[in-house]
């Protein structure tokens, strides 16, 4: 599974709005008991063969067998061919019951792709609280991509409480565990805890906001589009930097321009109440319907209210 990056909050922090997300039930899951080794299940290992070769509907029909004999790597093998829609048409609650079995059996990694289906509503409704639980106990578990999507949890204040402390923890963690994208940030974090503060007087609150701005700016100009989002989050809400509309839209519209539905989404939103461009409806309206197109629920929740007006 793909790991999601930062969420903006660009919504709630403009117009107060919540999300309206339901929470969601887990998935149902399967009478699977017995767990075995990947490595000494063959059918598991045929249906690599088969996958490697491209053979998806070969490696399904293996991958199942080996599912049966409580084989957690065929489980995971499974739902990422169910998400993908490879050798099977695409089915995301399919995938996250097969994700699902893994993960009560143990798994980390299939904890983590639990946490994922939550987060991004791949299967089940989003539930941010779900997504938080399942990364926290893959993370525990030792999983490097559960830590850097808690990381970015605590660091939005999605399904817990907002906490910077926690989230350059976990960053650290995951960076240390080989999470590449986890190393973006701790990097800067690590200069920028190093270097001394401007004001002496700033308390700590204040100082891990910087800490943040300065670990997004930094990959944001390496390009990284989830850093962009936040950056614009940060510029809004005049955390760990002073309140700029204008920049906040510059790093939207980059992020937006590559493709970023909830960037597409802010945009939209700046140019409907006038904030850091002119006021322009009819370009909020496009960006809004553009964003709604790639899959932001916000964009889509917000038409479906102007609709109803």
């Amino acid at each position: 599974m793909t790991k999601p990056g930062f969420i903006t909050l660009f919504a709630s922090l403009l117009l107060g709005l919540t999300s309206g997300v339901a929470i969601a039930q887990p998935a149902a899951t399967q009478p699977i008991v017995v767990v075995s080794s990947a490595l000494d299940n063959e059918n598991y290992q045929l249906g690599l063969q088969a996958y490697q070769q491209k053979d998806y509907q070969q490696a399904l029909g293996l991958f199942q067998q080996a599912a049966i004999d409580g084989n957690t790597y065929a489980m995971i093998s499974l739902g990422s061919l169910y998400s993908q829609g490879l050798g099977v048409s695409q089915n995301y609650l399919i995938a996250l019951i097969w994700y699902q079995n893994a993960a009560d059996l143990g798994d980390p990694d299939a904890m983590n792709d639990v946490g994922v289906a939550y987060e991004n509503g791949l299967g089940v409704k989003h539930d941010y609280k779900t997504a938080f639980s399942w990364y926290q106990k893959a993370a525990v578990a030792g999983n490097p991509t559960a830590m850097n999507n808690l990381a970015n949890l605590y660091a939005n204040g999605l399904g817990t409480t907002q906490d910077f402390s926690q989230a350059t923890t976990w960053w650290k963690k995951a960076a240390a565990a080989g999470d590449v994208d986890a190393k973006y940030y701790t990097d800067v974090v690590n200069e920028s805890l190093n270097a001394p503060l401007h004001n002496a007087t700033e308390n700590a609150a204040s100082a891990k906001d910087v800490q943040v701005f300065n670990v997004c700016a930094k990959a944001a100009a390496d390009g990284n589009v989830d850093a962009m989002n936040t950056l614009g989050v940060l510029y809004v809400s005049g955390r760990g930097v002073s309140q700029d509309y204008q920049k906040a839209f510059g790093w939207w519209y980059k992020a937006a321009m590559a493709n970023d539905a909830d960037a597409m989404f802010n945009v939209g939103m700046l140019y409907e109440h006038g904030l850091g461009v002119p006021q322009d409806r009819f370009k909020a309206h496009i960006w809004i319907e553009e964003a709604a197109q790639f899959g932001n629920q916000q964009a889509k929740d917000y038409l479906k209210a102007a609709a109803q007006q």
